[in-house]
């Protein structure tokens, strides 16, 4: 098809030789424009993208020229999106369809309407509304393999990974981010490889697969280095490089991590990326202590609202909110932050991690409330929520979380003086371990269980004793543990 040359130069981020390229079309090929604002885009050159974008529809308009108007409203809503424009993206794709609705369908008019799909699946992905935007995703894949465009179907994989890394899909968001490296490969677009390897060490580490994970984030950035990427992407890197270090426990590190990828993205203006990149470290932020920190993070999120109350955005606010709440000493503020985790539950935050970490700060606020009295009702509601873990866990095949569920399992089996059941579930624990060569988690069960043996008197006593459940709470140590357990799985 035309342009082929021009949209592969662009696609394997080979800006300048398109820009070229672009140079030695004829004056009246309009086809430019739109062409100009995707190499502008790929150098989070904005403004000048939208310009161009502009310029197309209005000289596309002019000449009644289907390809270019389509072509520039397609590169226009890109843009857009990356600059949080959500409002004249509606527009933008409206005016999309009613044009296209009227072209003859063309190879050069599907690779268009391919790639306002690609822009409407990754909005909705944003505002959570993952159903939809996999519709949209998987419209433009199935155009990009008709149309044997290498390129689309490579970006068109990597995002479906993504979506179903987010809902917790690991086999399925493994299978689309390993089709994209394939096709990365072909093209050797090392750019498109390192944004990829990048994803692919995410999905790594949820899955408990930490030596893969660092295997691939090596990988990332080392291409890295060597071809490198522009801001949007170069955050993406360090904001998955930031969660590896936090799940190794090295704090400091992971801050730094994530306060390069926010200085790559503030002045990009992306919402959702923003938003994501905020919440992270304000969760990083209280691990370390650093509450006023968060608190300043906080206020940032809030002055990019306002949010619709169920959207992906609205979710990482309302999540960091309670999450600062309840890192106050106050009684009432506990309870606050109680309410706010329940409040989140009923809206279905779909994101896993957002939602993981939900359902564990309840459980351990939950818990802080059974230390001050007894409350049967309460442990209940705590067992209720341990066992939608496992059964999550168990239906997304995310070994990490089994292993969590069981061991906070076994913490509430001990604080209901159910030894022998204990015992049990952490022998499970080591065995599914085993089995799967998670070391670091075999040695924190190992730990639990031998810190457990040695303290055996103790618990035999409070059993004899019939201690009162706060009593039993105070001398395990399943608050410490609940603060760690969401570094492993989110």
């Amino acid at each position: 098809m035309r342009y082929d040359n021009i949209l592969y130069a662009i696609g394997t981020w080979k800006i300048e030789e398109a820009l070229e390229l672009i140079e030695k079309l004829p004056a009246d090929d309009y086809m430019r424009y739109p062409l100009l604002s995707l190499a502008y885009d790929k150098r989070d050159e904005n403004e000048k993208a939208i310009a161009c974008a502009e310029k197309g529809i209005e000289l596309g308009k002019n000449s009644e020229n289907l390809e270019i108007i389509l072509a520039s409203l397609a590169s226009r809503a890109y843009t857009l999106w990356r600059t949080g424009e959500n409002e004249k993206i509606d527009k933008t794709f409206s005016d999309f369809i009613a044009y296209y609705e009227v072209s003859k369908e063309t190879p050069e008019h599907d690779r268009w309407y391919a790639k306002i799909q690609h822009v409407r699946g990754t909005i909705l992905y944003e505002m959570g509304e993952y159903d939809e935007s996999l519709k949209s995703f998987k419209i433009a894949l199935y155009l990009r393999k008709e149309l044997k465009d290498i390129i689309g179907q490579a970006t068109s994989d990597n995002n479906l990974g993504l979506l179903y890394y987010n809902i917790g899909e690991y086999n399925r968001s493994l299978e689309h981010l390993m089709a994209s490296v394939e096709n990365e490969v072909i093209l050797g677009n090392q750019k498109g490889l390192a944004i990829t390897y990048s994803n692919i060490a995410d999905v790594h580490r949820a899955v408990g697969e930490y030596d893969l994970a660092l295997k691939f984030m090596n990988m990332a950035l080392e291409t890295h280095q060597k071809y490198p990427l522009s801001a949007h992407y170069e955050a993406l890197i360090y904001k998955n490089l930031a969660k590896i270090y936090r799940l190794k426990g090295d704090s400091e590190t992971a801050h730094s991590c994530i306060q390069h990828s926010l200085n790559l993205e503030l002045p990009l203006e992306n919402r959702y990326r923003l938003m994501e990149t905020l919440y992270l470290m304000i969760i990083i932020d209280l691990e370390r202590g650093e509450r006023a920190e968060a608190e300043l993070l906080l206020r940032t999120m809030k002055e990019l609202g306002p949010f619709e109350k169920n959207s992906a955005i609205s979710f990482f606010y309302r999540i960091a909110e309670a999450s600062v709440v309840m890192s106050e000493n106050r009684l009432r503020s506990k309870l606050k932050a109680q309410e706010m985790f329940e409040e989140i539950l009923k809206d279905d935050p779909r994101n896993y991690d957002l939602y993981i970490h939900t359902v564990l700060s309840l459980v351990e606020l939950l818990f802080l409330e059974l230390q001050s009295y007894d409350n049967p009702e309460l442990m209940n509601q705590v067992k209720l929520i341990v066992q939608q873990i496992e059964t999550i866990a168990n239906s997304q095949n995310s070994t990490p979380l089994q292993v969590e569920a069981l061991l906070l399992k076994s913490q509430v089996s001990l604080v209901e003086l159910k030894m022998n059941e204990t015992f049990e579930i952490l022998d499970k624990v080591k065995e599914i371990c085993l089995e799967n060569d998670f070391n670091m988690l075999y040695n924190k069960a190992e730990g639990i269980q031998k810190n457990l043996e040695e303290e055996i008197d103790k618990w035999n006593n409070l059993s004899h004793s019939n201690a009162p459940l706060f009593k039993r709470i105070s001398e395990s140590n399943i608050m410490d543990y609940l603060r760690m357990v969401g570094k492993i799985i989110n």
